[in-house]
């Protein structure tokens, strides 16, 4: 009957001719509490194939066979698997014969009438086996051991001493002989104490004791009374069951003559270091540096925020595994197969974080050393969305001014050839022309204020103020009647909770904010409908809230509406204007100390609120009459 444990694996090659006989090697070793994976073989070619296509545990042979025999089968192992356990099974071997296969490098044999015997053969040559690695690896690693030792020892650039600890020298390699002008003969035959100027204090010794291990400096005397200054590193080792004492010594007289101009030179060179690495990081424009390779060697951090990444997780690795949007890692690659040729390219891409699309300029080149040997390449990146976007804007803006201006100019100079044509004319129709004449013009200061301020902000300059008390009521009646005489599909609501607002104001900037706010809503009211304007204290501030039933404006608009230049198209409406207006009106309520704010959705119209500090507000008494 079988035995039940069957969980051991063996991987057993079976050189035998009768496959019954493999078959009943088997069953055997199943018993004995193995699971063989095995493979039967019957030639010598077949032998060689199979110890060189797999992995075996153990070899189980016929002694006689029709194609050959157990010693050529021994052999074959002996050349390709020296290692590998090798058992005789045969029913017929002679004594001598058994010996000699023995002799010849085999573990064991076994008669195939003992079979029941193969599991123990097997589990001894096994162990055998085992024991055999292990002792040659240890024998290996101890000669390696030795040879890296005795390599070590003669080929140290430094001086080195063996010794016991009371000073007797065992061992030295051949610099410390050099060194002390002697042979090692006539070292071995001395003591650590002959040539050390200063012996070790009791602290030092205790320190050695204590931790086995000890540094310090001191100076050897030569054969010829020379002296060497040494930096000696000793440890407590082990010889023969004793202590001993291995010093290694380093001769440290250039390092003292060279000590302080190493210094100067290491802080010179870390200085040009940081101050490299702190313009580079610093630069607005990214910058990404590779290796011949491909792989990335560094990267700045505007190219961090540029591709919204660390520069950590690219650095390493290759510029097109990084690198997968946009064509710059195939870029490098043509610049670095073509070192003459620097190329600028550009593209678009949507940050990964999210945001507006961005337009990147890249210029690439090799980076040559003084061999002018190529060693990789650079990247100088620049987002221009800006200035593309600037670029855009000032044509819009020549074009949107030339015809803000060339309408009302227009105007004025057809009713002004009408009235120098017409040598007589209705009272009524020249009065309406010069009334038209003036409504234009004034049209036309407006958009020369708004471009003069503009002008000053964009200098840095600051915006004048003629600060006076103010009756902010009358100043919005009076603004507020001007636009309901131009508009009259629109309504006017003012609300104001006090008659008594009297601002320290410019007087004219502050109309110049409300003209701008009240033209917005009735631009962006094409059909009409109710204008709210209302005056409170709210909050410790002074606050105007102009309220339209408009388009409104999405909150992509409403992110820009403050953009110099930027105007909201809409498909309802066609307003007109440079795109000035919000901007300045925020710039002049800033110079107040106070701040506008918009709040818009679509089809649901627009708020605008300005709120100025109560500093601004005069005193109860204060009356402008």
């Amino acid at each position: 009957m079988e035995s039940p444990c069957l969980d051991r694996p063996l991987r057993v090659l079976i050189v035998e001719d009768v496959d019954d006989d493999a078959l009943l090697l088997v069953r055997n070793l199943r018993k004995g509490g193995f699971k063989p994976d095995y493979l039967r073989v019957d030639t010598p070619d077949g032998l060689r194939n199979a110890l060189r296509d797999n992995q075996w545990d153990l070899v189980l042979s016929d002694f006689n066979m029709p194609s050959f025999d157990g010693f050529n089968a021994l052999k074959i192992v002996s050349e390709l698997r020296s290692d590998l356990p090798f058992i005789i099974v045969s029913g017929v071997i002679g004594e001598e014969a058994a010996v000699n296969v023995m002799k010849a490098g085999a573990n064991d044999y076994v008669m195939k009438r003992n079979l029941p015997l193969l599991p123990t053969a097997v589990e001894r040559s096994l162990r055998e086996a085992e024991e055999g690695r292990q002792l040659q690896s240890a024998q290996e690693r101890l000669r390696h051991s030795e040879e890296k030792f005795r390599s070590l020892f003669e080929g140290a650039a430094d001086a080195i001493f063996y010794h016991h600890r009371n000073g007797s020298i065992l061992e030295v390699n051949q610099v410390a002989c050099l060194s002390l002008g002697m042979t090692r003969d006539e070292l071995l035959r001395c003591r650590i104490q002959d040539f050390v100027r200063e012996a070790l204090d009791p602290e030092q010794t205790s320190q050695l004791e204590c931790r086995g291990k000890l540094v310090f400096q001191t100076v050897l005397v030569g054969k010829d009374d020379r002296e060497i200054p040494v930096e000696v590193n000793s440890r407590l080792l082990d010889y023969s069951g004793e202590q001993a004492v291995l010093s290694i010594a380093r001769d440290i007289s250039e390092r003292k003559k060279t000590a302080i101009a190493l210094g100067a030179a290491l802080q010179k060179a870390e200085e040009a270091r940081d101050k490299i690495n702190a313009i580079l990081s610093s630069i607005a424009d990214g910058l990404i540096v590779t290796d011949p390779a491909g792989r990335v060697v560094m990267m700045n951090r505007a190219a961090e925020a540029m591709f919204s990444m660390e520069a950590e997780s690219a650095l390493g690795c290759l510029i097109e595994d990084v690198f997968r949007q946009g064509p710059l890692h195939k870029a490098i690659v043509e610049a670095y197969a073509d070192s003459f040729v620097p190329r600028t390219i550009e593209w678009d891409q949507k940050p990964e974080s999210g945001g507006s699309p961005q337009i990147i300029e890249a210029r690439i080149a090799t980076v040559n050393n003084l061999q002018g040997e190529k060693t990789g390449a650079i990247a100088i990146l620049r987002d221009i969305s800006r200035e593309r976007e600037l670029d855009r804007m000032k044509s819009e803006f020549v074009t949107v001014t030339a015809h803000e201006l060339s309408t009302p100019l227009a105007s004025i100079m057809g009713f002004a050839e009408l009235l120098l044509d017409e040598k007589k004319l209705n009272p009524e129709v020249e009065q309406e022309a010069l009334q038209y004449i003036y409504e234009k013009a004034e049209k036309l200061e407006r958009i020369v204020d708004d471009l003069l301020s503009l002008n000053r902000i964009e200098f840095g300059l600051p915006i004048r103020l003629s600060v006076a008390p103010v009756d902010l009521k009358a100043v919005i009646e009076k603004i507020c009647r001007y636009f309901a005489n131009r508009s009259p599909h629109h309504s006017f609501e003012v609300n104001i909770s006090r008659d008594d607002f009297v601002l320290n104001c410019d007087q004219d900037r502050m109309e110049q904010v409300l003209e701008n706010l009240l033209s917005n809503a009735v631009k962006y009211s094409p059909g009409g409908g109710v204008v709210r304007l209302s005056v409170s204290m709210a909050n410790g501030q002074l606050v105007l809230q102009i309220e339209d039933e408009g388009v409104g404006m999405s909150k992509e608009h409403l992110a820009r509406v403050f953009d110099k230049f930027y105007r909201v198209d809409s498909s309802d409406t066609t307003a007109s204007g440079l795109g000035l207006g919000l901007s300045i009106a925020r710039d002049i309520i800033g110079a107040h100390g106070g701040n506008l704010e918009l709040k818009s959705e679509p089809n649901r119209g627009t708020i605008v609120e300005v709120a100025l500090p109560m500093e601004r507000v005069c005193p109860q008494t204060i009356k402008v009459h």
